[in-house]
Formats: structure tokens, sequence, C-alpha cells
């Protein structure tokens, strides 16, 4: 029997040690933001506090006093040395960066020390989080909290001498920023019958809700609530389109408004009315029609509208990402190509103004509740009064499930510049947050995980029979 060589051995080692420590990282990496927020230190009341000390807070408190060590005799024989001062452990510094359910907290002492950090909504705290790593910078990220409510904090660090320091702090998390929003009727049809078009909707559960008003057009969807012609304007849920002919397409947009007139980005609807042919038409002996007329199905114009010839480039990079879905003034970023959203709350999409070229037109956002695509929510993102983006509230969605999304930017001629496709995860919970999307698909990431142990498993076994068999001569 022949045993494998030293080398062998160290090389098999930190192969293993590698795989399991690649693992280890993968599982601990994570992203944050930060939003820059400054909090002062001190007080300058002229008392110093437990917080405050003289190098942060020289106008409050006074240097310290303190016998000086006695110093040796000089060694024989000639010479000299010096003795350096020792230097007092303390925390030297606390940043806070706030949001609206969130907090970061830097924490920054003169030695390498632990730091252990209390917090909670009064000076009880309740909650710990604890940083072990040596060192002289700690982060810590705190989320979960309240909009606009002030926090308590204690920190207390301990150096690699196992000297100690406390500090004890506050914040207020930030307001969330209350904007006018009108919601979009829901399930907004048009239905071509014999010698009109019925519009039916649903107008929103919305306490600042006025009535609706609904705009036609023969070109196209109108994009605000002054162009085009008014069919109706009211609190109904249904009309009747009488002024129309046989064989053209008629637009609809129903604007929801408030009783400070702010209109909602339009729900939109088309239809047209398309006898049978001739031959299909029946009569009697007498020449009278006996069947009434009947209509072709509805049809979708956004799929027989040609492409524009040029896409600038500005239009040709834009991705779902571009898109932002915002709800309870958190913003939700997309997984691969999928969001999750409350059932229960409205939510917002928005772009940016300066993402898309001037010879934009419009943007048409389509929501199918069904796998089949007959059921939809279709709207406008429409240009807010500063031109600062394109944006839509849609209501809640309600029923907990998936839905495909659409969006087309079409150009000032109405043909297509791009067509973005993805999914909404329609969900029933307490509220979605910033970072929810990817704690609710951190399965995916479990899954990721888990293929990387198996991996690292099979090559392990590997590694064995090679070893088994070099021990085997």
């Amino acid at each position: 029997m022949k045993i494998a060589g030293r080398n062998t051995w160290i090389v098999i080692v930190m192969v293993i040690i590698f795989v399991l420590s690649n693992i280890a990282y993968g599982a601990q990496s994570s992203d944050s933001v930060i939003i820059t927020q400054s909090v002062a230190n001190c007080n300058n009341d002229g008392v110093c506090d437990s917080f405050e000390n003289y190098n942060v807070c020289p106008n409050d408190c006074s240097a310290p006093t303190s016998t000086p060590p006695a110093v040796p005799p000089p060694p024989a024989g000639g010479g000299g040395f010096t003795e350096r001062p020792s230097i007092r452990f303390e925390i030297s510094d606390v940043s806070i960066d706030t949001d609206t359910d969130s907090v970061t907290i830097m924490v920054y002492t003169n030695k390498i020390a632990s730091v252990n950090l209390e917090w909670g909504d009064s000076m009880g705290y309740g909650n710990t989080l604890l940083s072990t790593d040596l060192k002289v910078i700690h982060n810590f990220f705190i989320d979960n909290l309240e909009a606009d409510t002030p926090y308590y904090y204690r920190i207390r660090a301990t150096s690699i001498d196992n000297e100690t320091a406390e500090y004890k702090g506050a914040f207020r998390t930030k307001t969330v920023r209350k904007e006018k929003v009108v919601l979009n009727v829901l399930d907004f049809k048009a239905i071509a019958r014999d010698s009109d078009i019925e519009l039916v909707w649903r107008n929103p559960k919305d306490e600042n809700f006025e009535g609706v008003r609904i705009v036609r057009s023969d070109k196209f969807f109108p994009i605000d609530p002054y162009a085009g012609k008014v069919v109706f304007e009211g609190r109904g849920n249904r009309y009747a389109d009488t002024d129309v002919e046989i064989g053209k397409v008629y637009f609809y947009t129903a604007f929801s408004f408030d009783s400070n007139g702010n209109f909602s980005s339009g729900a939109i609807a088309q239809a047209m009315i398309v006898r049978k042919p001739l031959e299909e038409v029946v009569v009697d002996d007498e020449g009278d029609v006996v069947e009434s007329p009947t209509l072709y199905p509805p049809f979708n114009i956004l799929e027989v509208i040609e492409d524009s010839p040029i896409v600038s480039p500005e239009i040709d990079k834009l991705s779902l990402r571009d898109f932002d879905i915002i709800q309870r003034g958190h913003l939700i970023e997309p997984v691969k190509g999928k969001v999750i959203v409350d059932v229960e709350k409205p939510f917002k999409i928005r772009i940016s103004y300066n993402k898309v070229p001037e010879v934009l037109k419009s943007i048409i956002v389509r929501i199918y509740k069904d796998q089949n695509k007959k059921e939809k929510i279709s709207f406008l993102l429409r240009v807010d009064d500063k031109k600062t983006e394109y944006k839509a509230t849609v209501a809640p969605l309600e029923d907990v499930g998936i839905y495909d999304m659409e969006i087309y930017v079409l150009d000032f001629k109405h043909r297509k510049l791009k067509v973005l496709t993805g999914s909404i995860v329609g969900v029933r919970q307490a509220g979605v947050k910033s970072g929810a999307t990817e704690e609710i698909y951190d399965l995916e990431g479990i899954g990721v995980y888990t293929s990387m142990l198996f991996l690292s498993l099979i090559l392990i076994l590997i590694l064995y029979r090679i070893i088994k068999k070099m021990l085997v001569v």
C-alpha cells in the first residue's frame, strides 16, 4: 500500500476549504442603500451629558485630568527612552441615515472593538444587535420601522483591551410624502353592439372619488381629459354611446377625478361595430332581415399597429427596471421580471421623464387578470404638470395571483417603439416594504445555495474516490 504524499493532501484540503468558504460568502453577501442625513452629537448646553465627552464636545465637557505616571530612571551607561501616553478608549463618532421605514447607524471607535446596539421606541429599548467583529467601524441596518416615529438607542463598545464605552442617542424616521392620488376606474370595457357601443366600468373605492369623465376619439386614445369629445361625465358606471358609425374604430379614455379637479392617468378601451358579410345575413321571403346583425369579437389595437422604423438608443435600452413600482411609499424592485404587490392596496407605476426622448407620444400599460388574456386592466401613464415623470396609480388588484404585464411605448404617430413584458405577483399581506421582493423571492436564493451545496458534495465525493485510489495501490 502506498500513502499519498504530503503535498497531495495539502492540495485536497485547500480545495475543500475554498469550496466551503465560497458557499458561506454567497449566503452572507447582501446589498444596502444608505440615505445620508447628519445628526449632531453635541447639544452645546454647557453641561457634559453622559453621551458627550471632551474630544467630541469641548464646549460642554472639560479636558480630562490625570496624574502623570511615574517615569523610571534612564538606563545606566547613557542613552534614554520615551514612554507613549495611553489613549483612552471611546466611541469617537456615530452617524445616522434614516428613511421612512429604516435606519443605518454607523459606529466609529478609536480602537478596534466589538459593539452592542440596543434600540426601541422608548428608553427601555427592547431590541438588540451585536457586532462581534473587532474593528473600528461598525455598520447596523434596521428596517420595518414606522414612518415619522422617534426611536432611541444605546451603544456599548468593548475594546480589544477590554475597555468599555457607552453612547446614547435618538433619531426620527422620515415622513412619507403624500401626493394627490386619483385612482383609475376598474374593468373599463367598450362593447360593440348592433348600433351603439356600451361602456361599462367599476368606480374605485376611494373617498376622494367625485366622478368619471369619458373622452372619445377616432384617432387614438385621448391622453388627457381635455383632448377629444366628452361622451360622459358623472358618477355612474355604465353608458351607451349611440353617436357612432359602423366600421369605424372608437378609442375611449376614462378619467376619474376628485373634488379638487385632479384627474387620474386614464383607463382605456376601444371598439368597432362590424356587420356580418351580406351572405351571412338571414332574410325572409319578403326581404326583411330575420336575424339581427352580429358583431365580431373585440380586438387589441396594440397588436395590429405597426412598429416604428426608427428607434432611438434611449428607447431601445429601456427595460422593466426603468419603471418604478411603488406601494405605500416603498419602491419594489423587480426580480427576474416579477414584482410583488399587496392586492389590497393601490400602487403606482412611473418612469422618469428624462429616460424617454421627446419623440415619445404615450405609454400604455396592460395588466392581464387571467391566463387567456381576456380580462385586463388597460391604462395610460400620464405626464405630470412639471414634466418630471410619466405615472399612473392603479387601484387594488383585489385577487391573489400572477398577472402578466405589458408596457407599450409609442411614438407621436402611434407606432410601437418598445414593448416590455413582465409579471406582477399579487399577495395578501399587511404591506410591501422596500426589499420585500427580495425577501419573498428568497426561496430562489435558497435554491441557488442548495445547488452550490449539492455540487460541492459531488466534488467531495469525487475527491474521496481519488483519495481512496491513491491509498490503495
